[in-house]
């Protein structure tokens, strides 16, 4: 039913980014709460249709689904994709505020990969990017990135990461 309704709202290329990105937090709450097979599933058909997309859309939804395969449980958690998705997310991302949330997600991504040096490197570009766009635009820190990057100074002062590799 969700589907059907934001269906209606195509881009030229006849895919609609609400629906993408609906299949995408639909992963999230499967992948966390136990139907991995559905999970994938899902972030498969948005991954396929992120070449339909363009602007705010593809780096938003390209951040989302990089922190779904950071963040996940097995077997939707996969920190090469992640890296990958993350890294096209700051390439492609048109604001400053994009490219901040799409640094803290590379840093995540390089945080469940266990190379928590480049988390902490991304990390803090992400976190002089958000300073920068607040000082242009206004609002406040995000909690998500101060979260995240108070995980990552953490692992780095116990020498571990969240996947139990050593850095």
């Amino acid at each position: 039913l969700l589907r059907e309704a934001l269906a209606g709202r195509k881009n030229s290329r006849g895919v609609s980014p609400l629906e993408v990105q609906a299949a995408v937090w639909q992963a999230h709450g499967m992948a966390f709460s136990g139907s991995q097979k559905e999970a994938l599933a899902l972030a498969e058909y948005a991954y396929g249709m992120l070449d339909s997309l363009a602007g705010d859309a593809r780096a938003g939804i390209e951040n989302d689904l990089a922190y779904l395969h950071a963040m996940a449980p097995e077997p939707v958690r996969n920190p090469g994709r992640a890296m990958e998705l993350a890294k096209r997310c700051v390439k492609n991302s048109p604001r400053e505020s994009g490219s901040a949330n799409c640094l803290d997600t590379l840093a995540m991504a390089y945080y469940a990969s266990g190379d928590l040096g480049m988390a902490l490197k991304t990390m803090e570009a992400a976190l002089t990017a958000e300073a920068a766009h607040i000082s242009a635009q206004g609002g406040a820190r995000s909690a998500v990135i101060q979260t995240h990057a108070a995980m990552i100074r953490s692992a780095m002062e116990r020498k571990d990461s969240p996947r139990g590799n050593a850095d």
